[in-house]
């Protein structure tokens, strides 16, 4: 292991709304490397298009770094109830793979998300960071764009090298 890193999820900024009532639902997914049965999420915020995360502590996330050369994938996502979650879905189209839900066992809306349930989000934008941009025991506060749509999203990442 050549060392951890560690993510805050802080905020996304401007967000696109694709809620047919109201405003998105966003919450964030995050997968460290190729991994993707390994990924953390933060909790969903309603009504929302500058979410803010900071201070929860389900949002600080951890990963051991086997190669520096990997990525921290990064997703914002819109939650909804209903069965077809935006006015941008059609339901005659079968749900693209990366909007197949990823707040398994989580309590949302007061109701249990269990694995099967299919098209209960949809993505709001995406973004990486490579683990070789980051400086060794130093936190870096980023504000990176969402590529796929617009808006910004804010985390504090570091990176800490073990000896």
């Amino acid at each position: 292991m050549q060392g951890i890193l560690r993510a805050q999820i802080i905020g996304c900024d401007n967000l696109a709304n694709v809620d047919r009532f109201g405003r998105s639902d966003p919450f964030v997914v995050c997968q460290f490397g190729d991994d993707k049965k390994k990924h953390q999420k933060t909790s969903v915020i309603n009504n929302c298009l500058n979410p803010r995360w900071e201070g929860e502590k389900e949002e600080h996330m951890e990963w051991f770094v086997y190669d520096k050369g990997q990525s921290l994938h990064i997703k914002v996502r819109d939650y909804s109830a209903e069965g077809f979650p935006t006015r941008l879905h059609n339901p005659h189209i079968s749900p693209h793979p990366l909007s197949l839900p990823l707040l398994l066992g989580r309590m949302v809306y007061g109701m249990q998300v269990k694995d099967h349930d299919v098209g209960r989000s949809q993505l709001l934008g995406y973004t990486e960071v490579n683990v070789n941009m980051l400086c060794n025991n130093t936190t870096h506060r980023l504000v990176l764009p969402l590529s796929g749509s617009k808006g910004t999203i804010t985390l504090d990442l570091e990176y800490v090298q073990c000896a």
